[in-house]
């Protein structure tokens, strides 16, 4: 081996290039983890502002099935069905922001990616690097 593959490389900030790799490569690795919490199955926490989309469809369905024991049985009003229709929309604005949620949190990774790749293709196969020689 060459003495330029054993010594990690110098980028002009003075850092090292595996210094700038581990950095990136870490913030794409939060990014990772943030959109599979988002995305988990899990019951969401304080720190989400909306609820899992499963927690949406599962109280949706519920009322849903609720109510309609209620129509069949003849113990609902209009009240109710305005009641429902609000609940409606309120589960679906839910989840609707949930989706929005995960969308952010996938361009940010795929940014993130992104770095981690242009990090690598451009330290690793620039010309005079050891990975060309």
């Amino acid at each position: 081996m060459t003495e330029a593959a054993e010594e990690p490389r110098q980028i002009e900030t003075g850092t090292t290039t595996d210094q700038v790799t581990r950095d990136t490569m870490d913030a794409a690795l939060k990014e990772l983890d943030k959109l599979q919490h988002l995305t988990s199955d899990l019951p969401s926490t304080n720190k989400n502002k909306t609820p899992a989309i499963q927690e949406s469809l599962n109280s949706l369905l519920l009322t849903l099935h609720v109510q309609k024991k209620r129509f069949e049985a003849g113990f609902a009003s209009e009240a109710d069905l305005e009641t429902l229709v609000k609940t409606v929309e309120s589960k679906k604005k839910e989840i609707d922001e949930r989706q929005k949620e995960i969308y952010n949190s996938l361009a940010r990774y795929g940014k993130a990616l992104d770095k981690v790749c242009k990090v690598f293709w451009c330290y690793q196969f620039r010309p005079g690097s050891w990975v060309n020689q």
